[in-house]
């Protein structure tokens, strides 16, 4: 199947033809670029606003943690014992210049701690 353009064709009706898609390609672009720009920058803004824990969400899940891990027996329990770990050092790292935070979580964690462990 053979175009009009390709009939006529010549170095006219070709040249034609390649600035036209061009022109198009050109007016995509210039809409769709600055588009996927924003939406791109908006996204990682939204994926990187690290809101603060309150201390009692902080101690709670630590809590839970622990109590799974002293309820667990045999690989499981390391397993909870590593993620009870794992969730330590990425609190630590987080809250790493927090004194006072850090001190609410820990308020926290004594008056949950004996019932997680089953005192």
């Amino acid at each position: 199947m053979t175009f009009i353009w390709q009939k006529c064709g010549g170095l006219w009706g070709n040249a034609y033809f390649e600035v036209l898609i061009n022109l198009q390609t050109k007016k995509l672009m210039k809409k769709t670029v600055p588009a996927l720009v924003i939406a791109i920058f908006s996204l990682t803004l939204i994926s990187c606003g690290g809101k603060k824990q309150s201390a009692a969400s902080v101690a709670k899940e630590w809590c839970d943690l622990n109590a799974k891990a002293h309820k667990a027996e045999g690989p499981a329990k390391e397993a909870a014992e590593a993620a009870r770990k794992k969730f330590e050092e990425k609190m630590e790292a987080k809250y790493k210049g927090d004194e006072a935070f850090m001190k609410e979580v820990g308020a926290e964690v004594e008056k949950c701690e004996a019932a997680s462990e089953g005192r």
